[in-house]
C-alpha cells in the first residue's frame, strides 16, 4: 500500500500536507496557510503505523528533525 498515511487514526480529520507517514514525505512541502503544519500523532503511534509497512517510508514515521537526531545520536554512540 502506498498510501500508509491512510492507516494513521488522524486521517480523516488531518489537514497536514508534509505528512512523516508519507512515501513522498521528503518531497513534500507544508504552506504556511495549512490548517495544521505539524503531524500531531505521536512518535510511537507513527513508528507503530510505519513498523507495519517494512521499510517503505525514508524515515520510518519519523519527521525529517526526529530522524536527524536519531542519526546524529547513533553516530555519536558509534564514535564514543
Amino acid at each position: 500500500m502506498d498510501n500508509i498515511f491512510e492507516q494513521c487514526p488522524r486521517y480523516i480529520s488531518c489537514s497536514v500536507n508534509k505528512c512523516p507517514l508519507s512515501i513522498h514525505y521528503t518531497e513534500l512541502q507544508g504552506h504556511k496557510d495549512d490548517p495544521e503544519r505539524k503531524c500531531m500523532l505521536s512518535k510511537a503511534k507513527r513508528l507503530a503505523v510505519a513498523g507495519t509497512n517494512e521499510n517503505k517510508l525514508k524515515y520510518g514515521g519519523l519527521t525529517g528533525h526526529e530522524y536527524q537526531g536519531l542519526k546524529n545520536a547513533m553516530h555519536e554512540n558509534h564514535v564514543s
